[in-house]
């Protein structure tokens, strides 16, 4: 897929926009504009070199991005999918089989990004969006290797792929 390729850098930014001046004057019309992000949490995660490193840095940003939502409202509706997108492009539970702890973490990440776009998704993505949370929801929890390679060749068909990649490159870059 052309988006696998992103940098966590881009998740920050994403992270970092997810609460805009609008929503904030919606969920917290008391507050000041900057009162909703001088409250945020810092990225407490860092890249040691490990190759695990890169993906705890993504799930810091999740958990970030989830307490930036319930404080300030949603982002916008782009933002959500986009942010679910770069989710998807970033973390894979099937690459942690051998790490029951970390797969589980991801695959909560993802299924909390999915969840949160589909509601703003347009209908051709809400498809693909189902399938993805049901083969995650699979891969963290998968006791067996037929059942990981059935959700992997779920997710990587090409019907998925082409959805995804489309919404991307057309609003997303």
């Amino acid at each position: 897929m052309r988006f696998f390729p992103l940098c966590t850098a881009f998740a920050i930014c994403l992270v970092a926009a997810a609460c805009t001046p609008a929503d904030r004057a919606t969920s917290m019309p008391a507050d000041s504009p900057d009162d909703c992000r001088a409250h945020r949490r810092l990225i407490t995660a860092t890249d040691d070199g490990t190759p695990d490193s890169g993906v705890v840095l993504v799930l810091d940003a999740v958990a970030r991005a989830q307490e930036t939502d319930d404080r300030c409202g949603p982002p916008d509706d782009n933002i959500r999918i986009c942010r679910a997108l770069f989710v998807v492009a970033t973390l894979d539970p099937a690459l942690h089989l051998d790490d029951p702890s970390l797969r589980q973490q991801t695959g909560n990440a993802l299924n909390w990004a999915i969840g949160d776009a589909r509601s703003a998704s347009p209908p051709d993505l809400v498809g693909v969006l189902d399938t993805l949370e049901q083969t995650t929801k699979v891969l963290a929890t998968a006791a067996d290797e037929q059942s990981v390679v059935n959700a992997v060749a779920q997710r990587a068909d090409r019907d998925v792929t082409e959805v995804l990649d489309d919404h991307w490159l057309t609003n997303c870059r």
